[in-house]
């Protein structure tokens, strides 16, 4: 739930029983028609600052004592210059796993200003699913953030231009060549720049592919739902 904009909502709302009375009231119609004027401004204003946040909960929201427990790796975090009390918005991109459900989403939550600088790309938090509604997240801010997969040695300046822990760079042909047969459901991909820009390999290495793939050759993170013959189905990244 968006308390800015249910708010709003009230507001507005209030604004027109005041109008609608001072039609009937018309001894009190100035009076009447002042406050309808008072309230809806602020909530147009509200209405319309909760709708630019989306989807916006508090530090505790209502659901955490009794929503269902999981687990979240946060892929990406964005400003969204909104502070309530000194705690600023941030804007999550999380990997949520809950039981046996797994998802990708996105909120916009006020944020524990003490303890934001724990909370980066690779953070895992705790998150608890609104029982009304099972795709709506909150993070548990009782429960402290945890370090994430952790940066493969040499891989620091990828990790920092893909925005997330890379723990190693693996051969696509061997794992083709060596590995177990299987299919797969593409979760989400996102486009982390060209190999030479990231530094998985030098702008002048030769690479076998260069003879049918023209540059600029791509790198993309891909969220797959994988399923090999005699194994239970898994996320990888």
């Amino acid at each position: 739930m968006n308390p800015i904009l249910a708010v709003g909502n009230v507001l507005v709302l209030g604004a027109f029983g005041c109008g609608a009375a001072a039609v009937v009231f018309s001894n009190a119609r100035g009076a009447l028609l002042i406050t309808a004027v008072s309230l809806v401004l602020p909530g147009l204003i509200m209405r319309g600052v909760g709708a630019r946040l989306g989807k916006l909960v508090g530090v505790r929201p209502s659901f955490i004592e009794s929503g269902e427990r999981g687990r979240a790796l946060i892929t990406g975090i964005g400003d969204t210059g909104v502070t309530i009390n000194n705690d600023p918005v941030v804007a999550f991109d999380l990997d949520v796993t809950i039981g046996e459900r797994k998802f990708t989403t996105n909120l916009k939550q006020r944020t524990p200003r003490v303890i934001i600088g724990a909370v980066m790309p690779g953070s895992v938090v705790s998150v608890v699913a609104d029982p009304a509604e099972l795709d709506q997240v909150a993070i548990d801010w009782t429960q402290a953030p945890t370090q994430g997969p952790a940066i493969g040695v040499g891989l620091e300046g990828v990790s920092a231009k893909v925005g997330e822990p890379v723990t190693s760079v693996t051969s696509a042909a061997e794992t083709l060549r060596t590995g177990r047969p299987g299919t797969a459901e593409v979760k989400s991909a996102k486009d982390a720049g060209d190999i030479s820009d990231i530094g998985v390999v030098a702008d002048d290495d030769a690479h076998p592919d260069d003879s049918v793939l023209e540059r600029p050759r791509r790198v993309h993170r891909v969220v797959l739902e994988v399923e090999t013959a005699q194994a239970e189905p898994l996320t990888e990244a």
